[in-house]
This record gives C-alpha cells, structure tokens and sequence, in this order.
C-alpha cells in the first residue's frame, strides 16, 4: 500500500511517474537507460503504427507535427499547418487534419475540446493535446526545463482518459472564458457538468 509509505518516498515515486511515465519497461529500467528505450518506442510507433499503416510517404512533415503538438498547450488545425509551413515542410490544413486522425486512431493523443453549448463555436475553438504518456511528452518538448505544470496536467488526462473510456454518457472537456482564464478538465454527464477539475 502506497499510503503505508513515508511522504518523501511518495512524492519521488510521484515525481519519478511524472517524468518517467507508466511504460512498465521503462519504469522497470535503469534511469540512464529510460530515454534510449523511450526513443525506441516513439521510433516503432512512427515506422509501424503510422508510416506503414497509412502508407505516409512525407515523414518529416509527421514529426514535425508531432513535435509542434508536445510544444503546444493548444491547436488549431490552421495553425498546425501554417507552423509547418514557416518551417519549410509545405502541409496543407486537409494533410494536417488527417495526420491529426491518424495520431487519434492509433492511440497516440487524444484532444479535448472546448466546453460550450454551441457545437459550431467547439469545432471552430482551439483543442488541448495530450499525448499517450508524460514520457513521451516530456521527451518531445524542446523546453529547457521540465514543465512539470505540463507533465502533472497530462498525467491527470491519462488518468481521467482512463477512467472515463467506458462511459459512453459522460465526455471529457476544457473551458476557457474571453480574458483566457482556464478549467483544465470539465466532466460532463450528457448535458450536465458534473466535476470540475484544475492541476495544479
């Protein structure tokens, strides 16, 4: 039982889940060793769960897009595009979108949406990303520092992720108002808002 512990074991273990992520063969690994084999995690999923699933003839333009996502706290598919535009890897906003798909049905992110009656103003609104594992994330930023603000907030996505998969009535949102003031995660029950919940 993890409470039986003492509370500086606690948070290091936390801290070691944050950073490190869930993979059990990561976490079983040596600390040195953890980034080569997250490496090659990310590496097989690129070669064999997308570029040979969907047959993706421009690869740099799928990291790239990838990477524009671990570094951004929200989306737009237009602003995808035109980032990877500026940086020389000419990606209409229909490649973006089925790249985006592509990531989606294989499991890799997942994006919430935000919270609002009006589905038009939701589809037009920007999207928060989450990747599969705070590893993963925090490999793929191109930060100085760890962002453990990022990492908490993307561990508490995985767990609500999780937890809600099987509850086809309840969906996951964020909300933001006009002067950006933000709720990372809204639950709501059909049309009804549950819980609230902000990391912190």
């Amino acid at each position: 039982d993890i409470n039986a512990l003492p509370k500086p074991e606690i948070l290091n273990l936390t801290r070691e889940y944050v950073i490190y992520g869930g993979f059990p063969e990561i976490v079983l690994t040596e600390e040195g060793k953890k980034p080569l084999f997250m490496d090659e995690y990310f590496q097989t999923f690129i070669l064999r769960d997308l570029i040979e699933r969907y047959k993706i003839r421009d690869e740099a333009a799928l990291r790239g897009l990838i990477k524009l996502l671990a570094n951004s706290s929200h989306y737009t598919i237009s602003k995808l595009a035109n980032s990877l535009k500026s940086s020389g890897l000419g990606v209409s906003k229909s490649t973006a979108s089925r790249y985006i798909d592509y990531l989606h049905n294989s499991y890799f992110m997942q994006s919430l949406q935000l919270h609002t009656p009006s589905v038009k103003n939701r589809l037009k609104a920007e999207r928060k990303p989450y990747l599969v594992d705070s590893f993963l994330l925090s490999r793929l930023t191109t930060e100085f520092t760890q962002n453990l603000g990022r990492l908490m907030e993307q561990v508490v996505a995985e767990t609500l992720f999780s937890k809600l998969s099987d509850n086809l009535n309840t969906n996951l949102f964020y909300w933001k108002d006009n002067l950006q003031h933000e709720v990372d995660f809204v639950i709501r029950q059909q049309e009804e808002v549950k819980e609230l919940i902000q990391t912190s």
